[in-house]
């Protein structure tokens, strides 16, 4: 390691020990074309140090004394990226809080129906209750009325 090359090939997981992100990070730049790599005869992902190097730093590479890990400095398109997907993430996060006020005001709006309607029922039993009432005196016989009726007076 003493003796690093630019060009020099590294593994996705040595990579990311090297510059201390993890191999999501990298795979990631990869898809989005900002850092090259190539594939091995067996499938893996090289990166060339020197790319690496100046993703890292934006300078070519320079051999690290051994033992010495380099210090990690936030990619500036990767936080730009995760500011991105925060702001997305709070509008939708607004939007959820949107729609669940909305669906307690809805809440609300039905049990005042509920509510209404019910008293709509008790008054419309008791109106019910009053017209058999009155249908059952109608139906007496006109004498059963005026014997009734003189009870009452007398």
């Amino acid at each position: 390691m003493a003796e690093d090359h630019p060009d020099e090939l590294l593994t996705l997981g040595q990579a990311a020990s090297r510059i201390g992100r993890h191999p999501e990070a990298l795979r990631g730049l990869i898809r989005r074309h900002r850092l090259q790599a190539r594939r091995d005869n067996l499938g893996r992902l090289l990166i060339r140090l020197a790319d690496l190097s100046e993703l890292e730093h934006g300078r070519p590479a320079q051999p690290l004394p051994a033992g010495q890990a380099p210090a990690a400095q936030p990619d500036p398109a990767e936080t730009a990226e995760l500011r991105e997907a925060l702001v997305e993430e709070r509008v939708a996060r607004a939007r959820l809080e949107e729609r669940l006020v909305a669906g307690e005001l809805r809440e609300v709006e039905l049990r005042g129906r509920v509510e209404r309607a019910e008293a709509a029922q008790v008054k419309a039993e008791a109106r019910a209750d009053r017209l058999e009432a009155a249908l059952a005196e109608a139906r007496q016989p006109w004498l059963a009325k005026v014997l009734e009726g003189l009870r009452r007076k007398g």
